[in-house]
């Protein structure tokens, strides 16, 4: 491997923008094809280090396409107007020639449905070789009834998500990690009446968390509904039994789920103005002054969070609770993190897949991601290793929203995370990973068209989002959830389920 990145690192220099960075470019007196790329703009440009549409990474793109007859526009997407942007790029039909969602399922299929998007299977079998070798199975993410309708980002390797306690405050009251939710609640209980963080009984926030939906679909609450007995499919959650599938809303597993978290709440051990913390601003806030206690959120190693704090704070991940059957279950992401797509009105589509093609086949996720051996890292033991992370910051602050494939030719082994991470990261990190092999389950590739859902998953998502907090704050659970159960019915939640449901039960045929 070592010799094929430095092959890779002498092939590329950091140089100008060979061909501009719009427009057609000329290579040998040859005309090149321009292929218009959607890039986020995050606004984090370091000072004197170009824009996000023109930095060193990009112009090292345009160096390397160049060589197969490309030139690339990068076009901004504001990455807090991402969907809208998208829908307006969309709607004009003036849309770059490759855009990206990160709601894999139902924008991708919409825009399928809708016939905005264009089938890739002939240019991949034309142009896309390396794509279709190296992604394997992860393509069937970007397959719609059958057809190519778009190539996803492979996530890199990570551990799923799961709860983190304070192993010091546990270590501290003398107490073992729960094993279930009523070990939890005991735990939650003395974390609030004991305060061993010693940060004022008043001020300890025993399980720390966001209104729901500012960390994900369900972050901040999700492994607690697996404790109860929900599963990992659909949008929201939910139970798959006897050819019956069931949005976790009106089942009892999800029911009694959101009845433990009201007692919680009724009892201060979850923190009052939770509901309104819309940007998670008092989540951070809670975690970083070493105020909180429990956490389920990403990331196997959150030390640094509080480290300022707290310098002996000790985060451990919770091996994931058992239900009262004794299962144990964590969400595993999916391999693919977002989803490129050509849209319908570009003029280029061959071209879009050539130029995604030559990522995948020139390893340009390795120097997208690490940059240039010598320059950015070194390798030992077959594992790439940063050496000046100053210059990383600066040369490729942008690498990881140009790189559209993901992570297809390295990751770091297993094995050796302890070569690129500190030993307490590292450490977590393994154990996190094992939980996650031992209980993870991914949700079914759903590849059937599915109108309600395109229609009214967003819709559903806000209305589980507000309903969820109301059930944890509401002082008559009984009656806030009959509210909640009758308002998803009414909104179609119903039917979004029959249709998961006819979708779950053609995949097993």
């Amino acid at each position: 491997m070592k010799r094929v990145i430095s092959i890779l690192a002498a092939m590329t220099m950091l140089a100008g923008c060979l061909t501009g960075c719009g427009g057609t470019g000329k290579k040998d007196g040859a005309a090149l094809t321009t292929v218009r790329v959607a890039v986020f703009e995050r606004n984090d440009a370091p000072e004197g280090q170009g824009s996000t549409t023109d930095n060193k990474m990009t112009q090292w793109i345009n160096q390397e396409a160049a060589k197969i007859g490309l030139n690339i526009e990068f076009v901004a997407c504001p990455r807090d107007q991402e969907t809208q942007k998208l829908n307006a790029w969309m709607a004009s039909s003036n849309a770059p020639d490759i855009v990206f969602t990160y709601n894999n399922e139902n924008t991708f299929q919409r825009y399928a449905d809708q016939g905005g998007l264009c089938q890739l299977d002939e240019y991949l079998e034309k142009d896309g070789r390396a794509i279709l070798d190296k992604m394997g199975g992860v393509l069937d993410y970007g397959n719609y009834q059958g057809k190519q309708f778009a190539i996803p980002g492979i996530r890199t390797l990570q551990p799923a998500s799961n709860m983190k306690i304070r192993q010091d405050w546990l270590d501290k009251l003398g107490l073992a990690q729960p094993q279930n939710p009523e070990e939890l609640y005991q735990v939650l209980k003395a974390f609030k009446e004991q305060d061993p963080g010693n940060v004022g009984r008043e001020n300890v926030v025993p399980w720390a968390m966001a209104a729901p939906g500012v960390m994900g679909k369900y972050g901040g609450y999700g492994n607690i509904l697996y404790a109860f007995g929900v599963k990992n499919y659909g949008d929201f959650g939910g139970t798959y039994e006897n050819g019956e599938f069931r949005s976790a809303v009106d089942i009892p597993e999800a029911k009694e789920a959101y009845r433990y978290l009201n007692r919680l709440y009724q009892e201060g051990l979850i923190h009052r103005e939770f509901a309104v913390d819309n940007n998670g601003s008092k989540f951070t806030q809670h975690v970083a002054t070493g105020a909180a206690g429990l956490v389920d959120m990403n990331g196997a190693y959150i030390d640094n969070l509080t480290k300022d704090a707290v310098p002996d704070v000790n985060w451990m991940p919770i091996e994931p609770l058992a239900d009262s059957q004794g299962s144990r279950m964590l969400n595993a992401y999916t391999k693919a993190r977002w989803l490129n797509m050509v849209p319908k009105s570009s003029k280029v589509p061959e071209a879009a897949v050539r130029y995604m093609n030559w990522m995948v086949e020139s390893k340009a996720d390795i120097t997208l991601t690490y940059g240039f051996e010598g320059t950015h890292y070194k390798v030992e033991d077959d594992v790439i290793i940063a050496t000046t992370t100053d210059a990383n910051a600066k040369d490729m602050w942008k690498g990881a929203d140009l790189n559209l494939i993901g992570y297809v030719n390295y990751m770091v082994p297993r094995d050796k995370l302890d070569k690129v991470m500190k030993p307490e990261e590292a450490e977590k990190t393994a154990i996190a990973m094992d939980y996650t092999d031992k209980y993870a389950v991914e949700k079914p590739v759903i590849t059937d068209k599915r109108p309600i859902a395109q229609e009214k998953a967003s819709m559903l998502q806000e209305y589980v989002n507000t309903g969820v907090a109301k059930l944890i704050v509401a002082a008559d659970f009984d009656a806030e959830y009959e509210k909640f159960v009758s308002g998803w019915y009414g909104l179609g939640g119903g039917d979004y389920d029959k249709e998961y449901q006819d979708a779950l039960q053609a995949k097993e045929k």
